[in-house]
């Protein structure tokens, strides 16, 4: 054996390997090889190369074979579960990653790639300590940081993802050619400030994120940016580069008949006990079963409620398809002869719109789940109205728009808000003050507007504010910021969490929802009204900030819209001062809303379907999907 020889060859093939140049390693390894064929380490190049390659399969045999001579060759168990993660064979590659971790407990890679499978297997708390870990050896490890602070961030620890998001941010500002990652650790870093209320600072990370959206190629969270923009290029641009890979394009439109029934696909993450839900339930069940089959593909495992039962029972056929990949997704839909695909998720948690970028269905239509422009590239028609999509915004959403007459936001039938709400003193509140309301989530919240709700506490002393119980955190903060702006702590309360028809019951209990911008209440908008509590909303650019508007406007309470923060400011000011004036506009919600389109779900569901017939005869006489009004 010739040992100079086989380390020339081993030399040559690392270099070619550092360069990428994986075909020319290869050849050299594989003489390398040839002049040792027992030799454990020699075979383990071998079968690191061979996985650098796409030769996953042939790595796992070569590093087989390095183990039988070697069983604890260290850097050969790294591999070939290196390896066996490529080939998808996760329960095989998570073992393997044990034993790595049995003899090298400080192998820093092997525990980041275990902690990502054991978070996929549900194993948090495992995934945490091999994280920590890592950190322990080297803190500044950017893929600890971001992956542990992701983790911390979805189980809702929020203090402790952000402390690591913004450790990550700092050292990657020095860092070169890391923008995408900087950008992804101050969009986190923003969400857990704007979820905690925790505002300090917040202004800068906001500009600094949105000019590089709109004069760079930096992208944030697109459900974030709603909350942080109110300018649509805004959402749009996010919203189009959170996309990647090929998509497939649409068929060719096929002139034909129409079927005696069109099938109406529902795809989305909110089968469950959810605002999207409590909207989109009587809708449903109403749908004209003689001319429409409506199937739903829920991408949400079943949470076990009421509502899962009753979104079940309301539909032909319900799929769960809360275990399936986009591909298999894609294939059942296609299977079942979908013709519109209807997605209710967007950018939104458990979207599956990888699916949707398929194809699997004619026609791909975005309706109610995400307030601004989805940015897929295989979307077809997105469903609007003329309040909440200004037409001068179409071109921002990639599609097709169809505009529904009144409001394009469904609601169940109307029935009144029940059980009989308790008193204010079980509610925590105190008697015969004006009581209001912003019951929204944190993440909504911004310095500005609560600034204008301190304003409005301050000019009417004996009003107090009601707002959902967020979490100790979230609490402590708002009291602190309410002190700050000359307003008594105790004025703030916090409504615990109750189910919804609870929550419906107790909420007839307030004067006047102030609406948030620049992402404002939606299903919290209809809620208020079908309780008999009026909101004041002032619109903004962004379909999110319009969604009120088009809500008050469909009930016939157009007078609750303003044009300005001071009209806001004045309006709820009024009411609050004066009992008489709001208790007549409480009893004007009363008489107005029941009658109202906006709760009228059996004429809504004839505009929707109206909208898919023209969406279909559009298709089936060869035309591509153009923009249009659903006549009254």
């Amino acid at each position: 054996m010739d040992d100079t020889t086989i380390e020339s060859w081993l030399r040559l093939a690392a270099g070619h390997y550092a360069r990428g140049e994986f075909a020319q390693a290869l050849a050299a390894i594989e003489r390398a090889v040839t002049l040792a064929p027992d030799d454990p380490a020699t075979l383990n190049v071998h079968g690191a190369i061979l996985a650098a390659s796409g030769q996953a399969q042939a790595a796992v045999a070569v590093l087989d074979r390095a183990l039988e001579l070697a069983p604890t060759l260290v850097p050969a168990l790294a591999n070939r579960a290196m390896a066996l993660l490529d080939l998808g064979r996760e329960v095989e590659a998570l073992a393997a990653f044990d034993r790595v971790i049995d003899l090298a407990p400080d192998q820093c890679e092997a525990r980041l790639a275990r902690a990502d499978l054991r978070r996929r297997a549900g194993r948090l708390q495992e995934a945490m300590q091999d994280f920590d870990h890592v950190l322990a050896i080297e803190p500044a490890h950017p893929l600890a940081l971001q992956n542990s602070a992701t983790m911390l961030h979805m189980r809702g620890e929020l203090e402790a993802a952000l402390e690591r998001f913004e450790r990550l941010a700092t050292q990657l500002r020095a860092v070169p050619g890391e923008a995408a990652t900087l950008d992804y650790a101050l969009g986190m870093s923003l969400s857990a400030r704007r979820r905690l209320c925790a505002w300090e600072g917040l202004g800068q990370i906001e500009a600094t994120l949105v000019d590089r959206v709109l004069h760079a190629d930096g992208r944030f969270n697109p459900f974030l940016s709603l909350m942080v923009s109110d300018d649509p290029r805004v959402h749009a641009l996010c919203a189009r580069r959170s996309f990647a890979g090929p998509v497939v394009p649409r068929a060719a439109p096929l002139a034909a008949a129409r079927r005696e029934r069109l099938c109406i696909g529902y795809l989305g993450g909110d089968f469950r006990d959810h605002p999207t839900a409590w909207l989109i339930a009587g809708l449903l069940e109403c749908h004209d079963r003689s001319r429409f089959e409506i199937r739903a593909y829920s991408t949400s495992p079943d949470d076990g409620s009421s509502m899962r039962r009753r979104l079940t029972r309301a539909v032909d056929a319900f799929v769960d398809v809360s275990r399936d990949g986009d591909a298999e997704t894609a294939r059942r839909i296609a299977a079942d002869g979908v013709d519109i695909l209807v997605d209710l998720s967007g950018n939104t948690e458990w979207s599956r719109i990888g699916a949707q970028v398929l194809r699997p269905a004619p026609l791909n239509v975005h309706f109610l789940g995400y307030p601004g422009p989805p940015g897929s590239p295989a979307l077809d028609y997105f469903i609007a109205d003329g309040v909440v999509l200004p037409r001068a915004d179409d071109a921002l959403y990639g599609c097709a728009i169809a505009r529904l007459p009144h409001c394009y936001q469904v609601n169940d039938r109307w029935t009144p808000a029940a059980p009989a709400p308790p008193s204010r003193a079980v509610a925590g509140l105190p008697a015969g003050v004006a009581v209001y309301c912003g019951f929204c989530q944190p993440v909504k919240l911004t310095p500005r507007i609560f600034a204008s709700w301190m304003e409005i506490l301050r000019e009417v002393p004996d009003s107090v504010l009601w707002l959902l119980d967020s979490g100790p955190a979230v609490e402590r903060n708002l009291r602190r910021a309410a002190v700050a702006q000359g307003v008594e702590a105790a004025r703030l309360v916090f409504a615990p969490r109750v189910d919804h028809a609870s929550h419906l019951a107790r909420l007839a209990l307030a004067d006047l929802l102030l609406d948030t911008t620049p992402c404002g209440a939606h299903t919290t908008a209809s809620d208020a009204l079908r309780a008999g509590v009026p909101f004041v909303t002032q619109p903004g650019r962004s379909l999110a900030s319009r969604v009120g508007a088009s809500v008050l406007q469909a009930a016939g309470l157009s007078e609750l819209i303003v044009g300005s923060r001071a009209d806001y400011v004045a309006l709820a000011l009024a009411l609050g001062r004066e009992p008489r004036r709001r208790l007549a506009m409480k009893r004007r919600v009363r008489e107005r809303v029941p009658a109202s389109a906006l709760f009228d779900t059996d004429r809504f569901r004839a505009y929707l379907e109206a909208a898919f017939d023209t969406m279909w005869q559009r298709h089936t006489s060869g035309l591509a999907p153009a923009s249009f009004d659903v006549p009254r």
